[in-house]
């Protein structure tokens, strides 16, 4: 899947604005199909390589895209995502997307600013480690053995994500890095 070939077209009804939530309360409220998306390891890691590679302002869109406002380019991300995961099999919305990601990052931004980087790679490796920084407030590090205990943090992932390197364990969907 080329990632400049996949449109954020604007003018796509199933890419509009509001589309894809639940408005809630009652009948002729949905806009799209969208339904909760459960999110497996493989989804996952499969939508930290989507991101890694559409990058921060979607796909190129040379001298035009230059001149858009950047939430309108952000816009244009969320959707490209959506798209590529859709061309997958993934009934996923723009929204679950971005949502989703943004949590994945704020764990992994949250172990980060408790640990330091360096450390927090150790630590994420092997958990014992925290048990010798005195330096760590009781409250951080029980904060600490929150976020290594859930299942959400994908710290390998968003590190090599951070980093500009391959995810891991994601063989499914091969795209040159972004740069």
């Amino acid at each position: 899947v080329n990632i400049n070939e996949i449109s954020s077209d604007e003018d796509d009804p199933s890419m509009a604005e509001g589309n894809g939530r639940d408005t809630g309360g009652g009948k002729g409220k949905k806009d799209a199909p969208w339904v909760r998306m459960k999110w497996t390891d493989n989804i996952v890691r499969l939508l930290i390589q989507v991101v890694a590679n559409v990058g921060e302002d979607g796909p190129s869109e040379g001298a035009e895209g230059a001149r858009r406002k950047s939430g309108i380019i952000k816009k244009g991300k969320w959707r490209t995502v959506s798209k590529v995961l859709m061309s997958k099999g993934l009934c996923v919305s723009p929204q679950q997307c971005e949502d989703k990601f943004n949590d994945l990052n704020k764990r992994y931004k949250k172990l980060n600013d408790i640990l330091g980087r360096g450390t927090s790679c150790r630590v994420v490796e092997n958990p014992a480690l925290l048990n010798n920084m005195e330096h760590l407030s009781d409250k951080a590090k029980e904060d600490v053995r929150k976020l290594l205990g859930s299942k959400h943090l994908f710290y390998k992932e968003m590190c090599a994500y951070h980093n500009g390197q391959k995810i891991t364990d994601c063989n499914d969907f091969e795209l040159p890095v972004h740069a």
